[in-house]
Parts: structure tokens; sequence; C-alpha cells
């Protein structure tokens, strides 16, 4: 394994590897029985205790453990860690050893404000299905949120946090990394826990998550160049996707006949498979003009959608056209902007949208 520190300006932050560790007197962790961490721990009270084994020749580390689930208010996983402070990543090729198992068995790099159950935190999950996700919960004792990616079984991933955010990279059969587009406002204080989790998500199995070529530093300045996003949110669950990121503002979007997303940007109109894939130019468009404030009825007619700013949130509500309380389906508390167009998927069962997230300078 390889253990990589960092130099940050206001401007710029950079991964970079160090080659004198031996004079700088930070071989403790690289030689110890758990690589590059420190210690490990079960979180919350999983019925079986997790292990750890560390095959230095190989590279890897192996994290077992049980664990009803890592969702809601509070977490069962085991944990592997060590204590940092500031902007910081971790990254590292994700297996897991032993067919089949629970769809949502996960294995997670994480950070985590405390070794609480209810602790906030923000990981990036690979499901033994091989669905991906940014998880998080924002403040300890909230519900968990999360943002799913349209790329299944990634080569490899990178969780990082640079001032008050959190970013999910991933690599495809290349193995290079790039931003998913996946990132949340999350704020920790002071010293975090960084590191390796395996959840079962099943309390009477036991399950082992293969973490291999792991790198812990400071994060890439790339993550931070995404400036917009298409997205959906399932109903009723909530749970987001983030579908295409782009460096390049996107106005609008729709969600076409066909079941692919049309978008709006400086350059053009494009078209995106609403499983993900590269964006199309398209010859014309019929993007609407973006508002401050978006509402939109859905297929059926019985549901009214509204996506508008409230004390600085993005926030998309819905409400029974026949008349009744309105529910909040999502918030987005980073929203930079006023929030563009929404559209209703042809089943009604998914709302587009753009997300925009702010600049960091």
């Amino acid at each position: 394994m390889t253990l990589l520190l960092g130099v940050t300006t206001p401007k710029s932050r950079r991964l970079l590897t160090v080659a004198l560790l031996l004079a700088a007197g930070l071989t403790s962790a690289q030689e110890g029985r758990l690589g590059l961490f420190t210690d490990h721990t079960d979180i919350g009270a999983p019925q079986h205790a997790g292990s750890v084994a560390r095959d230095a020749a190989k590279g890897t580390i192996a994290v077992s453990g049980g664990g009803a689930n890592m969702w809601a208010r509070a977490d069962s996983f085991h944990f592997v860690w060590k204590k940092v402070e500031g902007d910081s990543a971790i990254e590292a090729d994700i297996s897991f050893p032993q067919a089949g198992g629970n769809a949502h068995r996960k294995g997670v790099l994480m950070i985590r404000q405390t070794l609480d159950a209810d602790s906030a935190y923000a990981d990036v999950a690979l499901h033994g299905d091989g669905l991906t996700s940014l998880q998080f919960r924002e403040t300890a004792g909230e519900v968990t949120h999360e943002v799913q990616s349209v790329n299944k079984a990634p080569k490899r991933l990178r969780l990082e946090k640079v001032g008050d955010y959190v970013y999910m990279s991933l690599a495809g059969a290349d193995g290079v990394l790039r931003p998913s587009g996946s990132s949340t406002h999350l704020l920790f204080k002071g010293s975090f826990y960084l590191g390796l989790g395996v959840c079962a998500h099943d309390e009477n199995a036991f399950e082992t998550a293969e973490f291999s070529n792991v790198v812990v530093g400071l994060p890439s300045i790339e993550v931070t160049k995404v400036r917009s996003s298409v997205e959906y949110v399932k109903i009723p669950s909530g749970d987001r996707v983030c579908v295409y990121p782009s460096r390049e503002l996107i106005t609008a979007t729709v969600w076409a006949a066909d079941g692919s997303l049309h978008f709006a940007q400086k350059q053009g109109a494009f078209r995106v498979p609403a499983s993900g894939g590269p964006a199309e130019g398209l010859d014309s468009t019929v993007i609407p003009i973006p508002t401050g404030q978006s509402t939109a009825v859905s297929p059926d007619g019985k549901w009214s959608a509204t996506f508008a700013l409230q004390v600085g949130a993005a926030v998309l509500t819905l409400r029974p056209t026949a008349g009744g309380e309105a529910r909040v389906l999502m918030r987005l508390p980073d929203q930079a902007g006023a929030p563009a167009t929404i559209s209703w998927s042809p089943d009604g069962t998914k709302i587009a949208y753009v997300r925009y997230q702010p600049e960091l300078k």
C-alpha cells in the first residue's frame, strides 16, 4: 500500500506522493498490523464480531463483519480506521471474495465524525449487486440519504472531503478515477475517522470485503470542477440518482417520451440515456426556459411537484392535485442558484432536475 500526503493552497489541492517517508517519521502506520490504519471496531451492535486480515505482500486488507444495515438513523458494521483532520481522500479497489450473500451487503470507504452508531458520516458504498452510491447522514441521529451512481460495479472507488463537501469518484474498466457528479455538503468538526468498512446487511450473516491498493491522502482538484449534473429522484423513496455530470452549467432538463433525458447547456441541447452514458447532441431543442421555481404535474394528473428555493435550500415537494398536505421529497441544502425546470418520467415514478454544485475557491 502507498501512503500519500499532499500540499494544498486556497486555489488548488493536488495529490502528491511523498518519497521521504522515513525521514518524515511516518512509517509506524505503514508497518503496523493494519497498514495505514490505527485500529478496528464494531459500530453499533452486530451479532457477529468483526475482524481484519492484512496481506502486506498482496497489498490487501480483508475486513469481515456482520451488521443488519448502514442506513436510517443508526448503523451496524465493522470499521477499520485512523483519525485525521482537514481535507482528506481515501481510495481502493473493493471486491467480495465469497459469492452469494445479500444483494445489499456493502464494502465502504468512510469518513465518520465519531464511532457512535448514529454518527454523522459519508461513505462510498459498493453493494453486493454492484450498486454504488454516496451515502451520508448529515448530523447525529438524522436519517441517512444517498446519491446512486448509474455506473455499476466500478473497478476503483474514491471518497474525498474538500472543505465542507464530500465527493465520490469512480473508475471503469480503464481504472481511471473520474468525478461521478455525486457530492453533498457535510460539515465535519475537528478530527474525524477515515477508513474501511463492511456490513453484511443481514444480522445472521458474516461477510468479507477485500480492499486492495488502498491509498490515503489529500483530494484531487478534479472533483471540485463539476458545476452541475442531471439527476432524478425516485418516488416514494426519495433516493437520488446522478445520471450525467458536467463542468459546464446545465440550464434545464426534460424527460423525453422515449425514456431518455434531454438537457440544455450554453453549447446547445443534448440527450443522455436515463441509465447513464455519453451525451449526444440534438439538432433542435424543446428544453423549457428555466425559472426560479418549477412546477410540474404527474402524467396521471394526481400529483403536483414543485422545486423551489426555501431559506437557501432547494426543496422538492409533492402535493395531491385534489388538495391535501404537501410532503418534502428531497432537500438540497448545497444548491447554488435557483432551481431549473423539473420533469416527470413517462411512468410517473421519478422526477428529473438539475443539481448545481457551488464553485469552491
